[in-house]
């Protein structure tokens, strides 16, 4: 029993990428537990049973109605950048919030911090596991990952509630959340260490989706297979949904394997390095 928790840990550690992951976890963890503690303590002191309650509505119902969208961002933008981006964006709300309560600032205001601070947090699980496969390519060290994270996620909603806890007791509620974003500001550092994942070229995914217009020699109806060459985007794409006639792209997913992503400029999308070189369907060919 004790030689297979090792091994697990072991495979859930195997890289220094993955240890920072790991990291970054436990210390979002224990970071948004000590959070939702402290929220609901001075909650309590601020406006009784009621006022933890409309803490809570105010966060969930919101949180909940973005999910959907935030959990996309994923399939849109590199994930360890998407990943980063809520951790950093959980870490300014929280040390905005401790100076609010520092300052005895309206409550109400707090609540709006409280509430796009769970919003920012919806996006981090679905990144979090899609980069996982980039940086540990083997299922064991996956299912091992996936194991340690659950493990620490429990370990983390003990450990949070009494960080959330203790730093009130003589100090109060500014405490607990300057505490609180120390722990997610160790989290954002962590992960800029952590390598961005790779794309089917083997370059690094692009930061953003690209939205071009194609250069006057474009050939029509062809792709290209030479570096930065163009494919228009046809009418009867599949893959790709018809904002505005065969002229207006929405955009296609960042790892699509045939097209980069565009926000349409004139319909044109850049193909990528290692292109097909085939015609296109539907257009001009």
């Amino acid at each position: 029993m004790q030689s297979g928790a090792i091994r697990l840990a072991r495979d859930a550690l195997a890289t220094r990428d993955l240890r920072r992951l790991q990291l970054a976890n436990l210390a979002t963890g224990i970071g948004g537990w000590a959070f939702m503690v402290s929220l609901a303590v001075h909650a309590y002191a601020v406006g009784g049973a009621a006022a933890v309650g409309l803490a809570a509505l105010v966060r969930m119902a919101p949180a909940g109605l973005a999910a959907p969208l935030t959990g996309l961002a994923a399939d849109r933008f590199p994930r360890r950048d998407v990943l980063l981006a809520s951790v950093l964006a959980r870490a300014l709300l929280l040390a905005a919030a401790a100076w609010l309560v520092a300052f005895d600032a309206p409550f109400p205001l707090l609540l709006v911090l409280a509430t796009l601070f769970t919003v920012a947090a919806t996006a981090h699980k679905p990144a979090q596991a899609a980069l996982l496969p980039s940086l540990a390519p083997s299922k064991t060290r996956q299912a091992a990952s996936n194991a340690l994270w659950t493990a620490i996620d429990n370990g983390a909603f003990v450990a949070g509630a009494v960080a959330g806890g203790v730093p009130r007791a003589p100090a109060g509620a500014a405490a607990a959340f300057a505490a609180a974003a120390l722990a997610f500001a160790a989290a954002t550092f962590a992960l800029s260490r952590v390598a961005r994942e790779q794309g089917s070229s083997g370059t690094a995914r692009s930061t953003f989706l690209s939205a071009h217009t194609a250069p006057a020699d474009a050939p029509r109806g062809w792709a290209t297979d030479e570096p930065g060459g163009w494919l228009p985007a046809p009418a009867d794409e599949s893959r790709l949904r018809a904002a505005d006639g065969a002229r207006g792209w929405l955009p296609a997913l960042a790892d699509e394997p045939r097209l980069q992503a565009s926000d349409g400029a004139r319909g044109w999308v850049p193909a990528p390095a290692d292109g097909p070189g085939t015609p296109a369907t539907g257009v001009g060919s």
